[in-house]
């Protein structure tokens, strides 16, 4: 099977409104982090250093939670 990769404007047509929805989820997960980050820095106890393993594994959870929430739930 050979692959082709799309142009932008192919992959978005073919997509319609679906990436808008994911790059949403993905910018909103962002935030999220962000939030969590202002918030153990503000417990007190210094500036907490993240491993980039941390801020990636939450960033992954809060998609993959909000992809479950659009899109999933919704077929039922």
């Amino acid at each position: 099977m050979k692959r082709t990769i799309l142009s932008l404007s192919d992959y978005k047509s073919s997509l319609g409104d679906i990436h808008e929805r994911i790059t949403s989820i993905i910018n909103l997960s962002f935030e999220d982090w962000c939030k969590i980050q202002d918030y153990s820095n503000s417990l007190g106890i210094g500036t907490v250093i993240y491993k980039p393993r941390t801020k990636a594994g939450i960033v992954h959870d809060h998609i993959c939670h909000r992809i479950f929430s659009e899109f999933i739930l919704m077929l039922k």
